[in-house]
């Protein structure tokens, strides 16, 4: 019976064990640390005007890496600042014209990649614009050019449109970027405007066109009267009345003095040799004149040296006298205080 009870608790202490042995756990084994390899930035360059911004991406490698955390810095804050808006994005913000390079850095391992940010001055836009010329007196048929300019000249969108008030007076058509051509339709009046496509600015040039061309009823100088050097030049101004029509120009005396037409209205009076010269100015159309008269003087004499010493000896008479009178007053001095 004792042995029964023995044999009994080695069972009960062997199954115990058993039991025990059954439900132990298994040991818990840490997974493995992923290390950063690398990281890249996107963009590598970046061009923004001062007060603009713009963001920049960076990728960690591997992209299991345990920790993908990065630091932003820039070479130059006084050109562009860089602040992180996630743990991959960061926004760059152009403070002034410059360059400098914003650098993404790995919290694991410290690898590193940058972006060069170029920072330039914000684009103007255009503060005016003006037509030359701003009148226009034309007959049926006539073409003539009208020219736009646009400020400030650094305005980076210089593009105008040209349109006209009137298109069966006169009608505009642009050239190139700068010029429009019109063309008088029918008489009457049209005002041709010129529109910058940024900002809307505008300027206007007034045509007027006639049926055909007006007679003239007379024509002007601008001078009655010229006075020249020999060898000298001068501008004499033409005025038909009414406007337009052509002259010509005639010298009474060509050794005296020539004229030389500059364009439909001016002529140039050259002085030739010393005298006077009537310069004539006719209209082609009634023969109408004007005259300014042209007196050419001889050209002023250039000093020179005496080449047979007239000069020297009037230079010792003169100091001889001047030492004579010296000495007079001397003498009369003397007398008188003795």
């Amino acid at each position: 019976m004792k042995k029964l009870y023995i044999g009994m608790v080695l069972c009960l202490i062997i199954a115990s064990a058993f039991s025990s042995i059954a439900g132990a756990q298994p040991s818990q084994i840490p997974p493995p640390v992923i290390p950063v390899t690398g990281v890249s930035v996107t963009p590598t360059t970046l061009g923004l005007f001062v007060g603009s911004t713009g963001n920049l991406t960076a990728l960690v490698t591997p992209v299991n890496a345990n920790n993908r955390d990065v630091t932003w810095s820039s070479s130059n804050t006084a050109v562009a600042t860089v602040a992180a808006l996630t743990t991959s994005v960061a926004v760059v913000t152009a403070v002034a014209p410059g360059t400098a390079t914003i650098t993404v850095t790995t919290v694991d391992g410290g690898f590193t990649d940058t972006c060069v940010v170029t920072v330039s001055v914000a684009a103007s836009g255009p503060t005016g614009v003006s037509i030359t010329p701003t009148s226009l007196d034309q007959v049926v048929d006539d073409e003539d050019t009208l020219t736009a300019t646009v400020t400030p000249t650094s305005a980076t969108n210089k593009n105008v449109t040209w349109s006209s008030s009137n298109t069966a007076v006169a009608s505009v058509l642009a050239t190139n970027s700068t010029d429009a051509r019109v063309t008088a339709e029918a008489p009457g009046t049209a005002i041709i405007t010129v529109t910058t496509v940024e900002g809307g600015l505008t300027d206007t040039c007034v045509v007027t066109v006639r049926a055909e061309a007006s007679d003239p009823s007379g024509v002007s100088l601008s001078l009655s009267s010229l006075g020249l050097v020999d060898g000298t030049s001068d501008t004499l101004r033409a005025t038909v009345i009414p406007a337009g029509g052509d002259v010509t120009w005639s010298s009474s005396n060509s050794n005296v003095a020539t004229v030389t037409p500059i364009n439909s209205t001016d002529a140039r009076v050259t002085a030739v040799g010393p005298g006077t010269a009537i310069i004539t100015v006719t209209t082609d159309e009634g023969g109408y004149t004007a005259t300014s008269v042209v007196t050419v003087h001889p050209e002023e004499p250039t000093a020179t040296p005496s080449t047979d010493g007239s000069l020297m000896v009037t230079y010792l008479i003169v100091t001889g006298f001047m030492l004579l009178v010296t000495a007079i007053t001397v003498i009369r001095v003397k007398r008188k205080t003795i």
